[in-house]
């Protein structure tokens, strides 16, 4: 395969996706050195109820972690088990229920904020404070274009462009006469 010079390890994307990555990896390994029983898709339910004053539904929940309603339902299991969530029906719809986080999952809040202040300091050492504040309005003004692109209705897929037939190998200015395979 011909080098084109294209480099994916320094793409947005690519970039964005490592970090995040080795954000996780990081935060995770630091919530087992505090001793707290909690494991890192744990920490992300408790941190996002936290910041949910009136509970979610399980539907709700699973939407905005990015996870499947199944393999959240069986962490949420653990969770209640643990006593670090509750779930109750919802008033408005009895066949949902709703997720709240427990006075003893609110006591690990400090120490996940600890560790996640940690984790942060680490991975910004050496970057001028200027320098996070914009790439934190970056991510906010993307964020923003996302969530918005998302309320949109999603656009019609492109129409398929019928490809240039292809040159011979004999005669490279010579248009192939051979049939075209879709």
């Amino acid at each position: 395969m011909e080098d084109d010079g294209y480099q994916f390890e320094r793409t947005f994307g690519w970039l964005l996706h490592d970090t995040q990555r080795l954000i996780r990896r990081n935060w995770e390994r630091g919530l087992k050195t505090t001793g707290i029983g909690i494991s890192e898709p744990q920490a992300r339910v408790l941190a996002f109820l936290y910041r949910q004053e009136g509970g979610l539904t399980q539907t709700q929940l699973a939407l905005e972690l990015g996870m499947e309603k199944a393999p959240l339902g069986r962490l949420l299991d653990r969770m209640e088990e643990g006593a670090l969530v509750e779930r109750r029906s919802d008033p408005a719809d009895r066949r949902a229920r709703m997720v709240f986080i427990t006075d003893l999952g609110m006591a690990h809040l400090p120490v996940m904020k600890e560790t996640t202040r940690v984790v942060f300091s680490r991975a910004f050492a050496g970057v001028p404070e200027a320098k996070v504040d914009v790439l934190l309005d970056v991510l906010e003004a993307m964020r923003a274009n996302l969530s918005a692109l998302e309320a949109e209705p999603a656009p019609a897929p492109p129409s398929r462009a019928t490809p240039e037939p292809r040159l011979t190998a004999a005669d490279p200015q010579k248009k192939s006469t051979e049939p075209r395979q879709a």
